[in-house]
């Protein structure tokens, strides 16, 4: 006979604001996993016996609504387990785990898509970096909609007013906000397959193309001033981190994405071959022989772990103009920078479009072929130079 129990806990990482985040702990057979409730509150004010927050006279109101909530995921977890019961069915950590995801009605847009999601993560059907991307763009659905859209109030409207929400709230770029809306069709188109009774609004409101970035390769100039600041060790951990992460990709020519998803296990004989994630559908691997100067931002005595943290597009882009600014360069300074540098220094060096191409994972050569045009207005630069001389 199985023995379970749950109980409501808290994250271990406490954020800025003094709160953090609470979890489900499910304990099967001794074995625990957590299920995160995406709650948040000041841990000092929970009595983990009750599993209730105590009143402090300054945020009772919110206090009584986060004590009903635990409440409600309690009575979830009861119950599911006691439909488990009923069923003589197994309990394990996989399936309770989707259950309690999915528990909400099918006509919950928001639970239904989360659930799919986890499903997919737990079945090993999605990239572990896809997963994130595809999560943290329905969150910006979900906190639109505060969770409570039925998939029969998803119309053109809803999405047009989601749309100005990402721009003018939210503030996101052109692209990002494509994206976003890319995941939510996807979802969408995925429940109608599976005969959820949803018109797809994204008939009517059509998403925007994307646009193509700039290509703003560093000066070689302003790429030493960084490569010095990271020798000089000014920073603090967090930015000196993103640094590192900046410079590997000038040196291998990674999007963010794969950079965010490196192992050590990518690395053998001093080649770094990687499943790019832009490229997943297509199979797109890319072999980047490492440079010494790339070999000195790892951990050479690493076989496996993640060689990068994991950090987000916003929060990197925001601390790189910082960065530029302690390097005293005097420029806009994103993440994309850095395969842009490392496609034109390829190409300086004397490299050739063929092998950039395969170096970059591109589909096509036209697109590799702006590196060379870049290059050769550097070197028209460089040598009218020679005229101040």
């Amino acid at each position: 006979m199985q023995r379970i129990s749950y109980a409501i806990r808290f994250f271990e990482h406490v954020k800025k604001n003094g709160k953090a985040g609470l979890y489900l702990q499910l304990t099967i057979d001794r074995i625990p996993r957590r299920i995160s409730l995406e709650l948040e509150f000041y841990p000092q004010l929970f009595d983990k016996d009750k599993e209730q927050f105590k009143y402090d006279g300054v945020n009772d109101e919110e206090i009584t609504d986060l004590n009903l909530l635990i409440n409600k995921e309690k009575g979830k977890a009861n119950e599911l387990l006691r439909r488990y019961r009923l069923a003589d069915r197994e309990v394990t950590h996989q399936s309770f785990k989707l259950d309690f995801l999915n528990y909400a009605s099918r006509d919950n847009f928001v639970s239904w898509a989360k659930a799919k999601l986890e499903a997919a993560n737990m079945a090993d059907t999605i990239k572990l970096q896809t997963y994130k991307n595809k999560k943290n763009r329905l969150k910006h659905f979900e906190t639109f909609t505060k969770g409570n859209v039925l998939f029969s109030e998803i119309d053109p409207e809803l999405i047009a007013k989601f749309d100005k929400y990402l721009r003018s709230n939210i503030k996101l770029r052109h692209n990002s906000i494509q994206a976003v809306h890319v995941t939510i069709n996807s979802f969408l188109k995925e429940a109608i397959r599976n005969k959820i009774n949803v018109e797809n609004p994204y008939e009517q409101f059509k998403i925007k193309a994307f646009k193509k970035g700039k290509r703003d390769p560093l000066e070689i100039g302003d790429l030493k001033k960084l490569k010095q600041l990271y020798r000089s060790k000014r920073l603090e951990s967090f930015p000196q981190e993103i640094l590192r992460k900046f410079l590997f990709s000038c040196e291998t020519g990674l999007r963010i994405s794969d950079n965010n998803a490196l192992d050590y296990e990518d690395i053998e004989n001093r080649v770094l071959t990687v499943s790019t994630i832009k490229g997943e559908r297509f199979g797109v691997v890319v072999s980047v022989p490492l440079t010494k100067y790339a070999l000195t931002l790892i951990d050479p005595t690493k076989r496996r772990g993640a060689i990068f943290k994991n950090i987000c597009d916003q929060v990197v882009n925001r601390n790189l103009k910082v960065i530029a600014a302690k390097a005293e360069i005097n420029r806009s300074l994103t993440f994309h920078c850095s395969r842009d540098t490392f496609a034109t220094n390829f190409i300086d060096a004397g490299g050739n479009a063929e092998t950039l191409m395969s170096l970059l994972g591109h589909a096509e050569i036209k697109t590799t072929m702006i590196y060379i045009k870049i290059s050769e207005a550097r070197k028209k630069k460089l040598i009218m130079n020679l005229d101040s001389l």
